[in-house]
């Protein structure tokens, strides 16, 4: 046995066999909440004083001692467990003394000072009250809803609890019963209005364990989006090899921020990667940058991306802008800098304009489209279109409804596209279609008739001289569909439910025209799926109408639970009768089809608790005798910070793209103790007997600390390209984390259901 076949056994192993032991558990003691919360404080910290029942007035200071002595320069001295309140701010100590004249309280002896929502101790404190300053020596603080707690040799915390300044301080999210990490710094300073705090000459210590030192560093004190670093990674690849980046999130405004990421790769170069979001009312966008100015690996060549993403509403939401721009400088970008297939494997990157307008009788569409080829193993006859541009238009111009539920709807669709791709048949193609349509609505179903016209124009520079300069073609098409809705009370094992059977037939009628005389710029067949059948055209896109005489058919049941409402059961089969053959194909030359069934659909999902749901689909071809593809997936998810699923997929061959598809994939996070999970999934190819993504780890997070250890193994690029990274994280609440990362992404896109605990 190879070392990766090995590895992957290993992990395996390990991740089936904690599966198996984790099951009762899960069920038993299922976790509720996925929060990650703060340390409590301890329970020995004294509670606040409070104000007593005597009616007094809140600016003045209510007092309690044993013993109270006044001398002649006007010094009050209180003792015996004394305590002072005074608005928000309290002090608890054995001896307090008062200075008329000053105005001050100093207090000794297990000093205490309560300012909002902080605790100061130290031997000796001093409060200024026309100042309202705290001054503290020798002390700790603690942060009485958990986000920190400390030490200093001396503390001063202004008026107002605004800023607090400690100088040979310490400061930690983590109990002093299991301190695992601690900041010591001369200087930190804590700003209370900003909820930032701040850090000179800072070192680092984990176990007591001086790791990491630091000059300057700025933290939260709270859970709001503020300034500062994020957590830095380190990674390692086989081609790119040590992988490190530091983000800097900046916090702009309430509804802007960027965020700044160097990522520095020891055998290419350092990458410049920027992202920069914002938000409004009536908009919103983000824009990514990435540049290298050199890449060792590639020649010295620069290496770039772009993403541009914006949408905007406005006139009341009657008119829509979307814009997405994407462009990188290589083929090979996402294959040296992606991390999953998911991106690694991306053929086309979409740059689009788009413009809509919704009126009450007219709508209006425009779009402009170009692609990025990033795939070179793409033929360029393969390539789509470019629409420079596309206008889509709807006019309803008759749209009454009856008082005995009839419906009348007539409409124009007008559309016109200019297509264009490098030596290839180019041109214009405007298309009109009036439609005409009934429905009769009751409240036990509905029945629609539709009958359109669809014309094609087209004026051609054909590159190939296959096509005259103008060609058109026009087709009729005629639909009736109709929909049932029948309910009925039921009970199963002795539980109410609401039985929903829904039939629906829909009849399509289009005659067989000519079209081989006209270009495919933009048509494809459709996939069989309970969508497509009932669409007035097999085919996607307008270059190419389907001839029809077929009749589609699908039958729904469904149990929803009387109490909650919720679907508990639900199966849906489908299929389509054609009665006579089809002529019209989206390429040239091609053969009619004479099948009289299509692929028979089934469809079903069955919930067997509010933890354990099950799903299936298939697609069964009759005319093959084989399933042409089938889904099957169950997912045990009894709280939030466990699930375990099973997926398996199969599909035949649609073209030469499309390969024999048949996979399985397991995934799971398993809490094994109270802070303890694994997180693991194998995607296995039977098909190809290759797996082709393997991750397994373990988390730990606590109040204060979290970890993660993730080794994975996965399929680079579509050419059988593997990677085998180890990832390693670790997040110190309240501060940041060091260490590798980079490991959210796969773990949340590879194990659905999954909620990442250090969020």
């Amino acid at each position: 046995m190879s070392v990766k076949k090995f590895s992957e056994f290993v992990i395996l192993l390990v991740f089936l066999f904690y599966i198996g032991i984790e099951i009762s558990a899960l069920t038993s003691n299922p976790s509720t909440s996925n929060q990650w919360k703060m340390c409590p404080p301890p329970a020995r910290v004294t509670k606040k004083p409070e104000y007593s029942d005597i009616k007094t007035e809140r600016s003045n200071y209510e007092i309690r001692a044993e013993t109270t002595r006044l001398n002649q320069e006007g010094v009050s001295q209180f003792n015996g467990e004394v305590e002072v309140i005074h608005g928000e701010r309290a002090i608890a100590a054995e001896l307090v003394k008062y200075d008329k004249n000053q105005k001050t309280f100093s207090a000794e002896g297990r000093a205490h000072i309560w300012d909002a929502n902080v605790l100061w101790a130290g031997e000796r404190a001093t409060y200024d009250t026309r100042k309202e300053i705290s001054i503290l020596e020798n002390g700790k603080f603690w942060s009485m809803d958990g986000k920190g707690r400390g030490s200093s040799r001396r503390i001063r915390n202004n008026k107002n609890n605004q800023r607090t300044k400690l100088l040979n301080a310490s400061y930690t999210t983590c109990p002093e019963s299991n301190e695992i990490w601690r900041l010591d710094a001369s200087k930190i300073t804590l700003n209370h209005k900003t909820d930032r705090g701040s850090a000179t000459n800072a070192l680092l210590s984990v176990l007591d364990i001086p790791v990491f030192y630091i000059p300057y560093i700025s933290f939260p004190i709270s859970d709001d989006r503020k300034s500062g670093f994020l957590t830095p990674t380190i990674g390692n690849s086989n081609e790119s090899g040590l992988d490190s980046q530091v983000p800097y999130y900046i916090n702009l405004a309430s509804n802007r921020d960027a965020t700044i990421t160097p990522r520095l790769l020891s055998k290419r170069g350092t990458l410049f990667s920027s992202e920069f979001r914002y938000l409004d009312t009536s908009y919103e966008g983000q824009i990514t940058g990435s540049f290298m100015s050199s890449d060792d690996l590639r020649n010295g060549d620069s290496r770039s991306l772009l993403r541009f993403n914006h949408q905007q509403w406005a006139f009341q939401n009657k008119a829509y802008l979307k814009v997405n721009y994407n462009v990188v400088s290589d083929d090979n970008y996402f294959s040296d800098f992606g991390s999953d297939l998911s991106s690694t494997s991306q053929r086309y990157l979409q740059q689009f304009i788009d413009l809509r307008y919704f009126g009450r009788k007219q709508s209006l569409y425009i779009y402009v489209r170009n692609y990025q080829v990033t795939d070179p193993s793409i033929p360029a006859r393969f390539e789509p279109y470019k629409n420079l541009p596309q206008v889509f238009h709807i006019f309803n111009i008759l749209n009454h409804r009856s008082k005995s539920g009839i419906r009348y709807n007539f409409s124009t669709h007008s559309h016109f596209s200019n297509y264009t791709r490098d030596d290839s048949v180019s041109g214009n193609m405007t298309s009109f279609q009036p439609r005409f349509s009934v429905d009769l609505i009751k409240p036990y179903g509905n029945i629609n008739t539709t009958f359109q016209i669809q014309h094609n124009q087209y004026f051609l520079d054909d590159a190939t001289n296959q096509f005259d300069n103008q060609e058109s073609f026009t087709v009729p098409k005629l639909s009736i569909d109709g929909k049932l809705f029948l309910e009925r009370e039921t009970e199963i094992f002795s539980r109410s439910f609401i039985q929903s059977l829904e039939p629906r037939l829909y009849y399509l009628l289009i005659p067989n025209v000519q079209q081989d005389h006209i270009p495919n710029f933009s048509t494809g067949q459709y996939e069989t799926n309970f969508q497509s059948i009932f669409r007035a055209n097999r085919f996607g896109g307008l270059d190419r109408v389907g001839d029809a005489n077929r009749l589609a058919f699908t039958l729904t049941n469904r149990y929803l639970d009387t109490f909650t409402g919720s679907e508990r059961f639900r199966v849906t089969i489908g299929q389509v009768l054609h009665f006579r053959d089809r002529k019209v194909s989206t390429s040239f030359n091609s053969q009619k089809i004479t099948d009289e069934l299509s692929e028979f659909l089934f469809e079903s999902s069955l919930s067997l608790s509010d933890d354990v749901t099950i799903r299936g689909a298939f697609k069964y071809d009759p005319n093959e005798g084989h399933l042409s593809k089938s889904n099957f997936s169950m997912r045990y998810q009894p709280g939030l910070d466990s699930v375990i699923n099973l997926n398996f997929r199969q599909r035949k061959a649609l073209n030469n793209f499309q390969p024999d598809l048949e996979q399985v994939d397991i995934s799971a996070r398993l809490p094994l103790k109270e802070n303890i999970a694994l997180v693991g999934k194998w995607n296995y190819s039977i098909e190809q007997s290759n797996s082709i993504e393997t991750f397994g780890g373990i988390e730990y997070e606590s109040c204060c600390w979290g970890a993660k250890l993730v080794a994975r193994r996965f399929l680079k690029d579509a050419g059988g390209i593997h990677d085998n990274s180890i990832f390693m994280q670790i997040h110190f609440r309240g501060l940041g984390g060091f260490g590798q990362g980079g490991s959210e992404s796969f773990i949340q896109s590879g194990i659905p259901g999954y909620i990442d605990p250090f969020e």
